[in-house]
């Protein structure tokens, strides 16, 4: 499949701003600018780019079912499992730095109430036009910024060519590709005696990963342009020993692990179930983590960057499950569960210098990275509850984790370490549906605790409140082959907050709003 977003930006220099009421305080390097000071400087950046995001996969599987009287054995399966995985962003756009007064000729910078925003059309191939741009460059009393004189600045900064086409160009930090290639293959046999069932097996899995990107040391715009439009480079593209040197390159990575896995049945009675289960299981890192790519904000000093090399999450797991059938389509059960995870994806900062094209020269840049950690321990209880009461019934679920990482502890000097990602401690959830013959109608509440989140660009903790929403599900078999399917979801509206270590350091708030799906099944 392929998606895209796009994405407008803005800098105006702004250390920092505050807002009082409807009235707005600019700062600038700490000291309060009034307006007149504020309309003397220059936009510092505009900047206009779209992903395109593709994902394409081939698959092949072939499984046989052997069945088997040999004692308490009644069957084997086996069967082989071919994947090949395609996984690529490509981000193409427009990116104008202004810079200093002092590299411009007298005339390339407009001052006073008025601003020159016509040329910008020229750089624009989304949906924004240059009057909403114009609004977009205005401070909040309402005076605009000085801008460019876009002809006059282009004939500085570019060579006539290259402004006049490069409306599209390929932004290469953020453009890569993923291709994991996984063969699996298992065996696994099935018996069954007198109050006892199960099964046990084991499945190989080869993986081979090829994470392909960019690596420069320079100015990306004008790498961009040259590579895609031939023209001639910047001085200050070139990186510090002189030298163009965008490299396209691929790193290649592979891994194997061996899967085995046992599921026990036992009948306590005709209608209490012991359940036993052990198995080694595997997490491949998300895509975006392997991918060869790199971008940093040399503006905000931070950058992030994948990691291709990345190790699966490994674990070896083990529940037991008490199950009570105290009446016909009602069950209680308890199941206690635990995880020793290895290799667990943790987040790593650094620092390194990296090329500022607006300053040219080098500055320290802080990257967060995935690595592999130690891993954690991981156990919980469950408790599930279902009952029928006639065409009305109701499901409930509650779950307990305790995580803990085998990592250090230091938050001062590495960010997130000794924490896991993703895990709430309480987790619960309630159902209510009605059933019929023709009509299937259910409302559910999800509920979590708190959980942490991973680092930001900033390489701060972040952490996710505790959120819960409310879904609803309407089908209806209106003919014989044919449904009708309502959906909502969130219907309530809930907001997702992130914030950065306590609750009142709010980062980041999601409002998704309510979402509904009206759709057809067809049945064969």
């Amino acid at each position: 499949g392929t998606e895209s977003d796009r994405q407008y930006g803005f800098d105006r220099f702004l250390d920092r701003s505050t807002f009082n009421g409807l009235s707005h305080t600019p700062y600038y390097e700490g000291q309060v600018e009034s307006d007149e000071q504020l309309v003397t400087r220059g936009l510092g950046w505009m900047m206009e780019n779209q992903r395109i995001m593709e994902d394409e996969e081939d698959y092949a599987s072939v499984d046989f079912d052997f069945p088997l009287e040999l004692g308490v054995f009644n069957g084997i399966k086996t069967g082989l499992n071919y994947r090949d995985h395609d996984k690529s962003q490509y981000q193409e756009g427009t990116r104008f730095h202004w810079l200093t007064d002092a590299m411009h000729s007298d005339d390339a910078i407009e001052y006073g109430g008025g601003s020159d925003t016509s040329g910008w059309d020229r750089w624009l191939y989304g949906n924004l036009d240059a009057g909403t741009l114009a609004n977009y460059a205005r401070n909040e009393s309402g005076a605009p910024y000085p801008l460019m004189n876009m002809s006059k600045a282009a004939s500085v900064i570019f060579p006539a060519e290259a402004y006049a086409n490069a409306a599209n160009i390929l932004f290469l930090p953020d453009t890569w590709d993923v291709n994991e290639e996984i063969l699996a293959g298992y065996v696994q046999a099935d018996f069954e005696g007198e109050g006892f069932r199960g099964n046990f097996g084991v499945r190989v899995v080869q993986t081979d990963v090829e994470s392909t990107g960019y690596n420069w040391d320079g100015d990306w715009l004008a790498a961009s342009i040259d590579q895609i439009g031939g023209y001639q480079l910047l001085v200050d593209a070139l990186d510090p020993r002189g030298e163009f040197n965008v490299r396209q390159e691929t790193i290649s990575h592979d891994y194997s692990e061996v899967l085995p896995n046992l599921n026990l049945a036992f009948d306590l009675s005709d209608d209490m179930v012991l359940r036993a289960s052990a198995a080694k299981v595997m997490a491949r890192p998300d895509y975006v983590k392997i991918a060869n790519q790199e971008s940093a904000n040399t503006d905000t000093r931070t950058g992030t960057r994948g990691n291709p090399e990345l190790d699966p999450e490994t674990a070896n797991q083990f529940d037991l499950a008490y199950e009570w059938y105290f009446q016909d389509q009602a069950l209680l059960a308890f199941t206690y569960f635990t995880k020793d995870i290895s290799n667990s994806v943790i987040a790593s900062t650094s620092t390194e210098q990296r090329f500022d094209e607006k300053l040219n020269q080098q500055v320290d840049v802080l990257f967060v990275q995935p690595i592999n950690g130690k891993g954690a321990d991981v156990q919980g209880l469950e408790i599930s509850y279902q009952q029928n009461f006639g065409d009305f019934g109701v499901i409930a679920n509650y779950t307990y984790t305790d995580a803990d990482s085998k990592d250090d502890r230091d938050a001062v000097s590495n960010p997130g370490s000794g924490l896991v990602r993703g895990t709430s401690e309480h987790m619960a959830n309630l159902s209510g549906f009605y059933e019929n013959d023709w009509l299937s109608a259910r409302v559910s509440y999800n509920y979590r605790t708190e959980w942490y989140d991973g680092l930001s660009e900033f390489g701060s903790e972040m952490y996710i409140d505790d959120y819960g929403q409310v879904d609803a599900n309407v089908t209806i078999s209106a003919w014989e082959s044919w449904d009708i399917v309502f959906e909502g979801i969130n219907i309530t509206g809930e907001e997702l907050q992130q914030y950065h270590i306590d609750t009142g350091r709010k980062a980041r708030l999601y409002d998704n709003g309510a979402r509904y799906v009206v759709g057809f099944n067809y049945h064969f």
